[in-house]
C-alpha cells in the first residue's frame, strides 16, 4: 500500500482492523519505528514482535522456535500489517519470510514453497520519505539495502493511494500548492536548476516558502515557527502542532537555548555522572599508564552521542522534551515520544 503523507494509508489499516477483528479473526500489526507502532491497538515494532536480530545476515532466521508462544500466536494471525515498511533493511523481510515458512509447515507441509509461508502480509509505507539508514554508507549503499532490492519484491503487488485526504478537508491554497510542491520533489518532477556550478540535484525552494537573507536569523526563524510561544507554554496541542527540523544535534541545541532563554520559568540544570569502566580485568591499566589519566571525568563529560543526552541538561516546566528509550511501550512510552515537563525536583 503506497502512498504519500495525508492519503489515509492509516485509515486504512484501522478499517482492515475493525472489519477483520470484527470477524474474530487475529491481524498482528507492526511498524518499522517505535513512534508509528503506538498508532494501533496491539501494535508492536517489527523487531519486538517476531524478534528479528539487530545485525542481519543471510540464512538467518527470527530468535522463534516452533515451542514458543509468539510462534503459535504467528501461525494463528489471518494478516499482517506492516508500516512504514521501507525504513527496514530487505533483509529484515527475508528473515521473516524464512521464519514464517519454517512455522507455518506445521499447518502446512507446502509453507516452505510458499512466501511468507503462505501468510498475507500487507506492507505500507512512503519511499519519497526517510529510508532506511546505512551506517556511513552512501546513496548506492541506501538504495541496495532497500525493500525493492529483495528478492521477495517481484512477489509483490502494489497498491496505490492518490488523492490527498487532508487536504481536500482544507480550504488552503497555500497548503495545497505546500503539498503538490513537496510530492514534485518527492517524484522528481521539479525542473533542474540551469546555473553554471549548480548540481543538477538541486532543486530551488520558491521564495514565499523561504525567509529572507535579511531576516534568516535564528531568532527570526523561532518567531515564525513559534508565534506566542510563550503564551502557549506546556501547552499539548500547540507543541504537537509546530516543529523545527535541524540536520544535526549542535543546531538543535543551539535552537534549544534560545527558546529556554525566552521562557519567564525557572531553569534547573541536570549533569550527568561519568565513569571509565574497563571492559576486562587488568585494562585500566595500558602502558604503564592509568586509564583514568588518559581520559579525566572532564574529557567524558565533552563526549556527545546520538541517542544520549549530553553532559548538561538544562530544562523548565513547560517545556517539551523528547524520550530516548523504549521505557514502556504498553503505556506510549517509546523512542521518540514527545513529553512536557510538569515538575523539576
Amino acid at each position: 500500500m503506497y502512498g504519500s503523507g495525508g492519503t489515509s494509508k492509516t485509515f486504512v489499516w484501522t478499517t482492515l482492523l475493525s472489519r477483520l477483528r470484527g470477524q474474530d479473526k487475529i491481524v498482528l500489526v507492526v511498524a518499522s519505528p517505535g513512534i508509528a507502532s503506538l498508532l494501533f491497538l496491539g501494535s508492536r515494532t517489527a523487531h519486538s514482535r517476531f524478534k528479528i536480530q539487530i545485525d542481519l545476515h543471510d540464512e538467518l532466521t527470527c530468535n522463534i522456535t516452533q515451542q514458543m508462544k509468539v510462534a503459535e500466536l504467528v501461525r494463528k494471525a489471518d494478516l499482517i500489517i506492516w508500516d512504514e515498511a521501507p525504513m527496514m533493511h530487505h533483509r529484515a523481510f527475508e528473515v521473516i519470510d524464512c521464519t514464517l515458512r519454517d512455522l507455518m509447515q506445521l499447518d502446512d507441509a507446502q509453507a516452505t514453497e510458499k512466501i511468507f509461508g503462505g501468510k498475507t502480509v500487507v506492507l505500507g509505507g512512503d519511499f519519497r520519505q526517510i529510508l532506511l539508514v546505512v551506517p556511513k554508507g552512501g546513496r548506492e549503499d541506501i538504495v541496495r539495502a532497500s525493500l525493492p532490492r529483495s528478492h521477495l519484491w517481484q512477489h509483490v503487488t502494489i497498491l496505490r493511494l492518490h488523492i490527498n485526504m487532508q487536504i481536500m478537508e482544507t480550504n488552503s491554497e497555500e497548503q495545497q500548492k505546500f503539498t503538490k510542491w513537496m510530492l514534485n520533489v518527492g517524484d522528481g518532477n521539479l525542473p533542474p536548476i540551469v546555473e553554471e556550478g549548480v548540481d543538477l540535484d538541486w532543486i530551488k525552494i520558491p521564495s514565499h516558502m523561504r525567509l529572507l537573507a535579511e531576516d534568516c536569523s535564528l531568532r527570526r526563524l523561532i518567531r515564525t515557527i513559534y508565534p506566542h510561544h510563550r503564551c502557549h507554554s506546556g501547552d499539548a496541542m500547540y507543541l504537537m502542532q509546530h516543529n523545527i527540523l535541524a540536520p544535526k544535534n549542535s543546531d538543535v541545541d543551539e535552537v534549544n537555548n534560545v527558546i529556554l532563554e525566552s521562557l519567564s520559568e525557572e531553569s534547573h540544570t541536570y549533569l550527568s555522572s561519568n565513569s571509565l569502566t574497563p571492559t576486562e580485568e587488568g585494562a585500566s591499566v595500558v602502558a604503564g599508564v592509568s586509564m583514568d589519566s588518559l581520559y579525566p571525568v572532564e574529557f567524558l563529560d565533552t563526549l556527545q552521542f546520538s541517542g544520549i543526552a549530553n553532559h548538561e541538561l538544562e530544562l523548565k516546566v513547560g517545556v517539551p522534551i523528547l524520550l530516548l528509550r523504549n521505557l514502556n511501550q504498553s503505556i506510549g512510552l517509546c523512542n521518540v515520544t514527545k513529553l512536557i515537563v510538569k515538575r523539576l525536583g
